[in-house]
């Protein structure tokens, strides 16, 4: 089924590259040339996204809301493909006692301390721009708290792989580590994670 879900998704890749824009749109490029840009809605759209374009010897990259000033997003292969993970947002299983909670890739800070805040909990101490991932920041080991102050870790992980073989994976991480940010394969997909205070 999944596969199936796959190959319908990437029959509408289009032969013609274009450049995929940062949040600042038309003229300020994160990858010159891609070959199709998605909008998942679910995990296992994702999922499914990240299979079909292994299916077709093509390179993935992901992008939250496209915060970024930069052209180093893409290698500029015509052949990449691009997941935004913007409305795959969901936050649950919060555990006000253990302190976290988990979300969905395209989950902003500003969301996630708005959804924390209605249910009385908080991110505590963070400095980031408003638009910014939770699994960019994540990805990209950028806009964490800091280290001297107590605030959230990363406590677990779960990822797409391109390369070698398409799995998920629940990585758990150490208890006596706290994690500002991870270092995986640059062609993982992060489509959910859990945090912790």
């Amino acid at each position: 089924m999944l596969l199936q879900s796959a190959s319908l998704l990437m029959l509408a890749l289009t032969a013609s590259a274009e450049p995929y824009n940062t949040y600042d749109g038309p003229g300020f490029p994160a990858c010159h040339d891609v070959a199709a840009v998605y909008n998942p809605k679910t995990v296992d759209d994702i999922q499914a996204v990240v299979q079909g374009a292994i299916a077709a010897g093509q390179k993935v990259r992901a992008s939250g809301l496209g915060h970024m000033w930069y052209d180093t997003m893409c290698s500029d292969d015509p052949n990449t493909v691009i997941i935004k993970t913007e409305e795959v947002h969901n936050i649950y299983d919060l555990d006000i006692e253990g302190g976290s909670v988990w979300f969905e890739a395209g989950v902003t800070f500003i969301q996630l301390a708005e959804w924390l805040h209605e249910r009385g909990a908080s991110v505590g101490y963070t400095l980031v721009n408003w638009n910014i991932t939770l699994a960019g920041s994540v990805a990209m080991g950028a806009h964490r708290s800091s280290i001297r102050e107590d605030s959230m870790c990363l406590r677990w992980t779960d990822l797409v792989k391109q390369d070698p073989l398409p799995e998920n994976e629940q990585d758990p991480l150490p208890e006596n580590e706290q994690h500002a940010g991870l270092d995986h394969d640059e062609l993982a997909q992060y489509t959910e994670a859990s945090i912790a205070e």
